[in-house]
């Protein structure tokens, strides 16, 4: 990890790297990982300093966000040479759950003013910049990043232009004898904004997602729940709605912060299995009451013609379903042709996916429990589902409290997607899934009985 975390070194050392690499096409990383223990300040200088000299030679730059233990960065530099650092990244025992987010070829470099620069969470009061190597980010940024990371290649292309390091960057390489014409820094600022940044936003991994916000009376609707007559908590709900939320937005700023909640109650000793239980069928039945009312108002005409298909179920032995019962709702607004199914063993799973063509597979754990000691049970699920699908490009995508509480446990099972709530299910699906078998084999394809 440290070849790659590196800062600023002398400007002539790196743009000299820089300059001789641009000549090689340019590829752009983005990931995400988790520290093994916290990092103090002198711990990320002596990070970043031992890290400037491979950074140089491979003719790297880029942009290494730390935040309360997490990182995100963005390397860009050829192509070559990102496989190396890539190599040493993935190995390094510093840091777990290292997950790309988005790669891409890239016209210009985008953080190319340093080797590393290092983003740090910028206090009340300060000021756009810090140091020349570090940049002070904006808690409204850090918190996107950590509730939607597949968001992070756009929202850090982003970043770099309003920094003005791309200008920057590419109009060094076009000075001669000292001359610098500042209309061609405004003519590079209009063609990033209007072509480059777009383009790369649309080839790195990750839709622009709206901020999750989480309602403050999940903790009363989970209360509410627990009582045998659940029709307060349903008058609840309905006054919540009033709003016009769509039912996304109640779903992952209501419904899963509600389930957390009734988690919580448990561990705390302040009610049963039973009651966590009944609260949960109440609340699938409020879903339920929501999805007639609002029938099919909210359900896009899709431009293509087949749907995608994508087959939502628990992970086998999980007895909670609201995570699937919310999925399937995602799904079905977003114009999915869904199939919701609830097999008790891999075998079953396998059979599904086996039997008709899928291109998503949403399995989810429970919304109410972190159920750490399920991960390597749905590790061997997603095994079992690959070896036995009709579709060998199967995308599969993994959600539940165990992915809301710790992001990167997604790579821990061997899904493709992990996400946090369910406004980010069906757009995280819809970017990653690969279509692979003709539409016309697709039709044929038959279809599992039930």
């Amino acid at each position: 990890m440290s070849s790659v975390w590196a800062s600023r070194a002398s400007s002539s050392a790196v743009h000299g790297a820089a300059n001789a690499a641009s000549l090689l096409p340019l590829s752009s990383l983005v990931y995400q990982s988790q520290a093994v223990a916290p990092m103090s300040e002198p711990d990320l200088q002596r990070l970043i300093t031992t890290s400037q000299t491979r950074n140089r030679k491979e003719g790297v730059t880029g942009l290494l966000i730390y935040d309360q233990g997490r990182f995100v960065q963005w390397l860009e530099g050829p192509t070559a040479g990102l496989q190396r650092l890539w190599q040493s990244i993935s190995g390094d025992p510093r840091h777990t759950g290292v997950s790309v987010l988005g790669e891409a070829t890239v016209p210009v470099r985008f953080f190319g003013a340093n080797a590393m620069a290092l983003g740090k969470r910028r206090a009340d009061g300060e000021g756009r910049r810090r140091r020349r190597d570090e940049v002070g980010l904006p808690a409204e940024l850090l918190e996107t990043l950590r509730q939607s990371p597949q968001t992070a290649p756009s929202a850090l292309a982003k970043l770099a232009v309003l920094e003005h390091r791309v200008a920057d960057a590419a109009l060094r390489s076009t000075e001669a004898d000292g001359e610098r014409v500042d209309v061609a820094r405004m003519s590079l600022q209009g063609i990033l904004d209007g072509v480059i940044v777009p383009r790369l936003v649309a080839k790195h991994a990750g839709p622009l997602l709206a901020p999750l916000v989480i309602d403050a009376r999940a903790a009363e609707l989970a209360r509410l729940l627990l009582t045998a007559e659940p029709e307060a908590a349903f008058a609840l709900i309905n006054a919540l709605r009033a709003d016009g939320r769509s039912v996304a937005q109640l779903c992952a700023g209501l419904f899963e912060p509600t389930a957390r909640a009734l988690g919580d109650l448990w561990l705390s000793d302040d009610c049963s299995q039973f009651d966590v239980t009944q609260g949960l069928g109440h609340l699938q039945r409020a879903l339920r009451r929501i999805s007639i009312e609002t029938s099919s108002a909210d359900v896009p005409t899709l431009p293509w013609s087949i749907p995608h298909a994508v087959l939502v179920a628990p992970s086998p032995r999980e007895s909670h379903l609201l995570g699937s019962v919310i999925a399937s709702e995602m799904f079905w607004r977003a114009g999915w042709d869904v199939q919701c199914e609830f097999p008790d063993t891999d075998e079953a799973l396998g059979q599904l996916v086996h039997d008709r063509w899928f291109d998503v597979l949403d399995l989810s754990l429970s919304a109410v429990f972190a159920r750490e000691h399920s991960l390597p049970a749905m590790a061997a699920s997603i095994r079992a589902a690959h070896a036995q699908s009709l579709n060998p490009a199967l995308t599969v995508i993994v959600d539940g409290r165990v992915f809301h509480d710790r992001p990167s446990a997604f790579a821990e099972v061997g899904a493709d997607i992990g996400v946090a709530s369910a406004q980010d299910i069906a757009p995280s699906a819809m970017h990653h899934a690969k279509r692979g078998k003709p539409e016309d084999e697709r039709i044929r394809t038959p279809l599992a009985a039930g």
